[in-house]
C-alpha cells in the first residue's frame, strides 16, 4: 500500500473511532485539535531552462610521450611519478662522457681549421711571388736603361757593337723573367683564393660537426617539453635509454585546460539545431553555444564552466550519436585524464511552467501528485505532469495554476480535506 493511501486509511479509522466514542468533531480552534502547521510555496509561471546530461570522459589532448634522442645509460631520474613538471624542467640525466669527448675533439678540429684559414689568408707564398715579380720588373727597367744608354755610344763608335748586343740580350732575358714572375704571381693568388675557400669550408664543416656534437651532449639532459603531470618511468636509473626505443621513457599529460569527450543522441542534436536555427532567424544573431557544466563522479558540480570546442564530422552509424569535445579550466589540477563524468548542457527553455521542489511531488501508481492549500487553508490533492528536473525542483507542465500554494513540508500532516496552518516561504528558501 502506498503512502497517501495509508494516510487516508488512518484518517478514516480515526474518524470512526471518534464517532464510536460518541464525540462530535469540533471545528479547529473550538476545542478540537489545532490545524497542522505546514510549509507551502506559491508557484508562479516562468520560463525555465532545460538541461540535459550526457556521459563523458576527460582526456589530455596533447599528451606527450618522452623519448631519448641519444643512446645512454640513465644516471639520475629527477621526478616522482605524479609530479607536476614545468617546461624545461630536468627529468632524466644520461651519462655524458662519450658525447663530451666528441665535443672536445671537434672543438680542437675547429681550432685547427681556423689556423689553416688564417694561414691561407695571410698568403705568404703570394707575398713571395709579389716580391719576385717586383724584382723582375726592376731588372727589366735596368736592362731597358742599359740598352738606351749603350745604343747611342755604339752608334758614335764609342763602344763596340758587342756591348749593344749584350745589353739587348739582357733586356730580352729580363722581359721574359717579368712575364714568368707575373704568371707565377697570378698562380699563387689563385691558389690562395682556393685555399681560403677550402679553409672556410673546412671551418664551417668543423663548426657544424661541433654544433651537432654539442646538441647530442645536450640531449643527455632530458627536459620536460610542457607543463603537466608526469607518469611512471619505463626505464629505471642505471638502465639504457635508446633513441630507437618504441616504448617512451614516460608520458606527460597537460591538465589545464582538461578536455572532455561526450556523445549526444541524433535526436537531441536535431532538436538543438532546430532551436538554434529558429533563434538565429528571430534574433538575427549568430549561433551562441551554451556554457558546459561538469557533474563529477560524486554528484557535485564542478565550479568552473566549460566551453564547447568542436564536433565530430559525422554521426556514428552504429550508435546514432555525435561526438562533441569541450574544455574546462583546471588550474588546481583537480581533474585528471580518464575520469568519467556527466556533461550538463542547456538544451532549451520551457515557457509557462512551474517549479516545485522534488520532495513535494508524490508518485502513486505511476501518477505524480502534489498537495495544495486553498484560500480557506483546506488541503486538496492534485495530479500534475512533471517532466524535467532543474536542480532540486520538478518542472510542472500541467496540473497547476498561477498562485497555487503547494505543500513542501509537513506532507504527512496535510490530509486532503483537512485544514492546515500554512507558512508561506519562497522557493529559494526550500532546502
Amino acid at each position: 500500500m502506498n503512502y497517501p493511501s495509508m494516510m487516508y486509511l488512518l484518517a478514516g479509522l480515526a474518524a470512526v473511532f471518534t464517532a464510536g466514542c460518541g464525540t462530535q468533531n469540533a471545528p479547529a480552534g473550538q476545542g478540537g485539535m489545532p490545524p497542522a502547521a505546514v510549509t507551502v510555496v506559491q508557484v508562479t509561471a516562468a520560463s525555465v531552462p532545460i538541461y540535459s546530461d550526457f556521459v563523458g570522459s576527460t582526456f589530455a589532448e596533447q599528451e606527450v610521450q618522452v623519448h631519448s634522442r641519444v643512446n645512454g645509460y640513465i644516471t639520475a631520474r629527477h621526478f616522482n611519478p605524479g609530479d607536476i613538471v614545468n617546461p624545461g624542467q630536468l627529468i632524466y640525466s644520461l651519462d655524458p662522457a662519450t658525447y663530451q669527448a666528441e665535443v672536445d675533439r671537434l672543438r680542437a678540429e675547429v681550432v685547427r681549421a681556423e689556423a689553416q684559414l688564417r694561414f691561407a689568408r695571410e698568403g705568404v707564398e703570394v707575398i713571395r711571388a709579389e716580391s719576385e715579380f717586383a724584382q723582375a720588373e726592376a731588372n727589366q727597367i735596368k736592362a731597358d736603361q742599359d740598352v738606351n744608354r749603350v745604343r747611342p755610344l755604339v752608334q758614335q763608335k764609342a763602344l763596340p757593337e758587342q756591348d749593344l748586343d749584350a745589353a739587348v740580350a739582357n733586356q730580352s732575358v729580363n722581359l721574359a723573367m717579368v712575364r714568368a714572375r707575373k704568371a707565377a704571381l697570378e698562380q699563387q693568388r689563385l691558389s690562395q683564393k682556393s685555399q681560403i675557400e677550402q679553409g672556410m669550408a673546412a671551418l664551417a664543416s668543423a663548426k657544424a660537426s661541433l654544433a651537432l656534437a654539442e646538441l647530442n651532449l645536450s640531449y643527455t639532459r632530458i627536459q620536460a617539453p610542457l607543463l603537466g603531470r608526469i607518469g611512471e618511468t619505463s626505464v629505471q636509473t642505471g638502465g639504457l635509454a635508446t633513441a630507437t626505443a618504441t616504448t617512451p621513457l614516460t608520458r606527460i599529460s597537460p591538465l589545464d585546460p582538461i578536455y572532455v569527450e561526450f556523445k549526444v543522441g541524433e535526436r537531441d542534436y536535431l532538436d538543438y539545431i532546430r532551436r538554434e536555427i529558429a533563434k538565429q532567424r528571430s534574433t538575427g544573431k549568430g549561433q551562441v553555444i551554451e556554457p558546459l557544466q561538469l557533474v563529477l563522479a560524486d554528484g557535485t558540480l564542478y565550479d568552473k564552466p566549460g566551453q564547447y570546442q568542436y564536433a565530430d564530422r559525422a554521426v556514428d552509424i552504429q550508435t546514432g550519436t555525435l561526438k562533441l569535445i569541450g574544455t574546462f579550466p583546471n588550474p588546481d589540477r583537480m581533474l585528471l585524464p580518464g575520469q568519467f563524468s556527466r556533461i550538463r548542457l542547456r538544451t532549451g527553455f520551457k515557457e509557462g511552467v512551474f517549479l516545485v521542489p522534488q520532495r513535494a511531488v508524490m508518485e502513486t501508481q505511476g501518477l505524480r501528485q502534489v498537495l495544495l492549500v486553498d484560500g480557506q487553508n483546506k488541503v486538496s490533492q492534485r495530479t500534475v505532469t512533471a517532466t524535467d528536473r532543474v536542480g532540486s525542483n520538478w518542472v510542472i507542465e500541467a496540473g497547476l495554476a498561477e498562485g497555487n500554494r503547494v505543500v513542501v513540508e509537513g506532507l504527512q500532516k496535510a490530509i486532503p480535506g483537512s485544514k492546515v496552518e500554512p507558512k508561506l516561504v519562497a522557493l529559494t528558501e526550500v532546502k
